[in-house]
């Protein structure tokens, strides 16, 4: 009896204690992990796809979060629908654990393996994966849920599980992860702290985020950011796993690195038409291969698969070829590979990727994080390298190399040229600059002595710039360099293709050492042809003293104009160099010389504020009433900017306080445009004449009304300025201050007496203006001040007019409550209620009509509200006006009523309206036509029913004896003829 229970027990529970307690074991590590998981749109979808269907597959990179995702939704089956969770690692343990009837979810971490395809698992499931399908058929509650690497499942393709497995990738749009969903990841690892920070291109950078944030700890001694940005160490331990399985994907990154992240796939292609490239591709190949320690060589097509299974994880795939996903990426990885394919990167990777990539150990120099470092075994195979380089004309990546920086370097690299090197090897560039050019450019005096000994007929040699190696050493400021180069004959005066010569690029470049060495020469101090600049010119903008002191002690010209008319004191004025321009001006620059827009130096320091050189300027007889291109003087000028000191230094030496510009402006009239209080006061305080004006007739207290600056209006009427002054459309301030809605002032200038009642050219009153702008609060004063409500501008318009127009509401009652005339005409005979109805503003419709507007006032062609309501088709209106008494049958003067307007037009509501409110359904026109004439001719049937159905006659005729039948009859309209008939038509 007891055999026989434990043989049903066995039967029962085929998983040995062992295994189960194994099991046990590991998913208590697994529970204790996944405190931190978080939720995710991916972990959502996977869930809900594990509860329907039978066998899943979630691939994604490595360090994604597979594994933490699996084993959630695995666990949260066990914890919520009673399922056994299994843990397997062997294919054959699904098999053998599998239940019939009991609800079991097996989970396979790495299905074909993690860091290389396992040859068992794969075939496994080629050979007995239809085993799978019997037992799903066998048991509805037996799943299957796996992870594996984008990698490995881009790598292998099995049919079986292909049609088994339900594939969810979690760099697919809708499951990978989100920045916000990365932050609270991080967050569950990390402090805020830390997470914050980041920035969204750190965050998103890599599919892997998850991995650092796990891997994190407080020991790790580097930058934050660096760490993720950057993240070394881990893509290190994940590439050296690859390398350890000799596994063909570590070759394919390898050889990406060494093409400069850019393998072609015609390269990849097995019969390629150019047999030379071909031959070394594979040459590359088998070189690679064997260095690495490969006793296989890779395929072009297997090569060719293993990107193709790497894009997602390490690289992208684009038209033509592979990259890495990003720069730092590919700086990781070449660093992680170098000392596995040193030669092979020495020997075929391009000169542009090693530069500043690579650096001798032997140097013991500080070096960048990433940079691959070259054994003393190697030094000579790099010099190998470069000097081929060299001897092809690319030697500008291997002489700005920042290994040339190094003394003991440029010692080596020299002694290791003379050995091989021979002046007929070399090869210019493709600018056509030599590497004396370069060696120049970088001043590596070592190298140029070398390089002027090899071949001294590259000293004069020029560049597609027309620039000679002095040109380039001059340009940097490499004083040493440039010496050697003269010794050796370079042609001091030599101009580029800009007209630069060695001279100009020195003083450019502030390179005092250099122009030293240039002037001690006896340089040439040219002009340029084209813009007419010298070298003082640009010393001068650049506000270097030394030099400009160098060139003036060797006479340059002081007065010479650029073709902007620019000075060297116009330009040192323009920087601001006070000690520049009292050199210059000891050596006599002419201080009046205007530049093309007839600004001076003195002009310009208005401009700039620059007090200190304006005296020096003035003391040296600078003019004041030189005009620039606007008309304005430097006092106009100064008044314009603020620049008060320089106000009271101009006054000092004379200059009139009421000097016009060109447009009879004063001073004053700038000061109060631009709102400058302080100078107002100054210059009224020093007499400014405050009643003269420009050439609009603008008086200072105009313009300043205009820009609403209070305190400058009362400081203008303070010093008597007419209140009542006009311009030339016969405006006051007080129009100015109203059209602008200036409150403040306003208040003010009537304070002062200003005439409410001036009217301007146009006839316009403060009023009309104030109503335009719509400020009650002026409108409320002005009224107060005794205007007149009623006044017309030469439309005939009153303010109550334009209140309408303009949709004033809030201004109407003002003017109502104190007395405006709301029926007044203007011009055109429109009341203020006409205006209203014409531009459809219903709220003051109402007012107006509240307040006892005449409902019935038609314009010159006899048009009434209701008329025009009725012809526009403004039914709310028409229904208002009605309401308050619109008679409906007043013709206007060619005898329409308001009944033959939408008779004709077709409106079918605004027709039933009229009709209702007792509209004369047979009332004549001039042509002696009804309403009914009208819709027939216009063909609205509707309509003509209508006016049919309220005792329209049909046999009325109009003065050309035409009836409504003969309309239909003309019109052929059998539909219209039937409908007249059944009214007793004759």
């Amino acid at each position: 009896m007891r055999e026989n229970l434990e043989l049903k027990n066995r039967l029962d529970n085929p998983i040995p204690e062992n295994i189960k307690e194994l099991q046990n074991y590991e998913k208590k590590q697994w529970k204790e992990r996944l405190h931190r998981f978080v939720e995710t749109e991916a972990s959502k979808t996977i869930l809900e796809s594990m509860k329907k269907d039978q066998c899943i597959l979630v691939t994604g990179p490595q360090g994604s979060g597979k594994s933490s995702l699996a084993f959630h939704v695995a666990l949260k089956l066990e914890e919520t629908d009673d399922f056994e969770l299994l843990i397997v690692t062997n294919p054959d343990d699904i098999v053998k654990y599998a239940s019939k009837d009991k609800k079991q979810i097996f989970i396979i971490d790495d299905l074909f393996g993690k860091y290389n395809v396992h040859d068992y698992d794969t075939m496994w499931w080629s050979k007995q994966g239809n085993l799978v399908f019997k037992l799903l058929d066998r048991n509805q509650d037996f799943k299957i849920l796996a992870t594996c690497r984008s990698y490995m499942y881009n790598s292998v393709d099995i049919k079986t599980v292909n049609s088994t497995f339900i594939h969810h990738n979690l760099i697919a749009i809708d499951l990978q992860l989100t920045e916000e969903n990365r932050r609270t990841i991080g967050k569950s690892y990390l402090s805020c702290d830390i997470i914050d920070p980041l920035g969204i291109e750190v965050i998103m950078k890599y599919s892997f985020f998850p991995a650092l944030c796990a891997g994190y700890s407080n020991g790790i001694k580097e930058n934050v950011v660096d760490y993720f940005s950057t993240p070394y160490i881990y893509v290190a331990a994940e590439i050296e796993k690859y390398n350890k399985t000799k596994d063909f994907h570590y070759f394919s990154l390898a050889l990406l690195v060494i093409l400069n992240n850019n393998v072609k796939k015609d390269k990849l292609v097995q019969d390629n038409n150019n047999r030379v490239q071909d031959a070394y591709f594979i040459e590359l190949i088998r070189f690679l291969a064997n260095e690495i320690g490969y006793t296989q060589i890779p395929s072009k097509q297997s090569i060719l698969f293993c990107l193709k299974a790497l894009v997602g994880s390490y690289c992208i795939e684009t038209e033509d070829g592979f990259s890495f996903m990003n720069e730092t990426l590919l700086n990781i990885i070449a660093r992680v590979l170098s000392q596995q394919i040193l030669r092979s990167l020495l020997k075929y990777s391009k000169t542009s990727f090693l530069k500043d990539r690579v650096q001798f150990l032997s140097l013991n120099g500080h070096h960048p994080k990433m940079t691959i470092m070259i054994p003393p075994v190697l030094e000579k195979a790099y010099f190998d390298r470069i000097l081929i380089d060299i001897k092809q004309g690319l030697f500008w990546d291997v002489i700005t190399d920042t290994q040339n920086a190094f003394p003991q370097f440029r010692e080596a690299f020299t002694s290791y040229m003379k050995t091989v090197l021979k002046w007929n090897h070399l090869k210019n560039a493709g600018d056509c600059s030599t590497v004396l050019h370069a060696v120049s450019f970088e001043g590596y005096d070592d190298y140029v002595t070398y390089f002027l000994d090899l071949d001294k007929s590259l000293v004069n040699k020029d560049n597609k710039s027309g620039q000679i190696p002095l040109h380039l050493a001059c340009k940097n400021g490499h004083s040493t360099s440039a010496q050697l180069l003269l010794t050796k004959g370079a042609f001091i005066d030599k101009t580029d293709k800009n007209e630069n010569t060695p001279l100009d690029l020195a003083c450019a470049g502030g390179h005092s050492d250099t122009v030293v060495v240039l002037l001690s020469r006896n340089a040439t101090i040219k002009q340029r042809q084209q813009d007419l600049k010298t070298a003082l010119h640009i010393v001068c903008r650049n506000g270097n003293k030394s030099i400009a002191k160098m060139l003036l002690d060797k006479n340059a010209k002081v007065n010479i104009r650029d073709t902007s008319g620019y000075t060297p004191l116009y330009l040192a004025s323009q920087k601001g160099c006070t000690e520049i321009v009292a050199l210059l001006l000891q050596h006599d620059a002419d201080v009046n010389i205007a530049d093309n827009k007839g600004r001076t130096a003195l002009f310009l320091s208005c401009e700039k504020k620059q007090r200190e050189i304006a005296d020096i300027l003035l003391k040296h007889n600078a003019r004041t009433l030189i005009d620039n291109e606007d008309g304005k003087h430097a006092i106009h000028r100064c008044c314009e900017v603020g620049s008060s000191e320089i106000i009271e230094l101009l006054l000092s030496h004379g200059v009139d306080i009421n000097q016009r510009d060109s447009h009879r402006s004063t001073p004053l009239h700038w000061a109060c445009k631009k709102g400058h209080e302080l100078i107002v006061k100054m210059l009224l305080n020093k007499n400014a004449d405050v009643c003269l004006y420009n050439e609009n007739k603008n008086t200072p207290l105009h313009i300043a009304c205009k820009t609403n600056n209070v305190n400058i209006i009362k400081m203008l009427l303070d010093y008597m300025a007419n209140v009542n002054c006009t311009n030339i459309y016969e405006k006051t301030p007080l129009h100015l201050a109203c059209a602008h809605g200036l409150q403040e002032a306003v208040f003010l200038l009537l304070q002062y007496g200003a005439d409410v009642c001036a009217k301007d050219k146009e006839s316009t009153t403060p009023l009309h203006l104030a109503c335009y702008s719509g400020n009650a609060q002026i409108v409320e004063e002005l009224c107060k001040h005794g205007v007149s409500l009623d006044e017309a501008e030469k439309y005939g318009r009153t303010p109550l007019h334009i209140c309408c127009e303009r949709g004033h509401l809030n201004l109407i009652p003002i003017l109502l409550q104190h007395g405006a005339d709301m029926n007044k005409m203007e011009k055109e005979n429109l009341t203020p209620l006409y205006i209203a109805c014409r531009d459809e503003k219903i709220d003051i419709i109402k007012l107006l009509l509240k307040h006892g507007a005449h409902v019935n006032e038609p314009d010159k062609d006899g048009w009434t509200p209701l008329y025009l309501a009725c012809k526009e088709s403004y039914i709310e209106i028409a229904k208002i006006l009605i309401q308050e008494g619109a008679n409906v049958n007043q013709a206007a003067n060619d005898g329409f009523t308001p009944l033959h307007v939408t008779a004709q037009a077709g409106y079918m509501e605004l027709t039933k309206v009229l009709i209702e409110n007792k509209a004369s359904v047979n009332m004549v026109e001039k042509l002696g036509q009804t309403p009914l004439f009208k819709s027939l001719s216009a063909v609205h049937k509707d309509v003509s029913e209508l006016l049919l159905q309220n005792g329209a006659s049909v046999n009325v005729s109009d003065k050309f004896d035409m009836t409504p039948i003969r309309f239909a009859i003309q019109k052929k309209d059998n539909d219209i003829i039937n409908l007249l008939q059944q009214y007793n038509v004759k």
